[in-house]
């Protein structure tokens, strides 16, 4: 039983790098096909969380980079925020999409 929990965090970060890579992926492809669509609030909205996405993978790929220059403490502020965010934005794409933000 223990066995695949051993192997699970064996390749932790591996399956991190991978899942991380197949999201910035899809939410590439889903950003031109919003695009296609000329769906402008998707298209934006998709467009702001897809850029937290990537500065979220860029901080987490070049992560020894970053540990240097900023201290791993203030490293791990930074992705954990981006992490935070892009699911705050992702979140508001999703309802921008179904049209159910409250107009201002």
């Amino acid at each position: 039983m223990t066995r695949p929990i051993r192997l699970l965090r064996r390749w932790r970060i591996d399956i991190h790098i991978w899942t991380s890579t197949v999201a910035l992926g899809l939410a590439l492809l889903h950003t031109v096909e919003l695009v296609l669509l000329a769906e402008f609030v998707g298209w934006l909205s998709g467009a702001i969380a897809t850029v937290y996405l990537l500065a979220l993978f860029v901080t987490g790929w070049w992560r020894p980079y970053f540990e240097d220059r900023w201290g791993r403490m203030r490293w791990r502020i930074v992705h954990w925020l981006l992490a935070i965010g892009v699911l705050v934005l992702s979140g508001l794409h999703w309802l921008a999409i179904e049209g159910q933000l409250p107009q201002l």
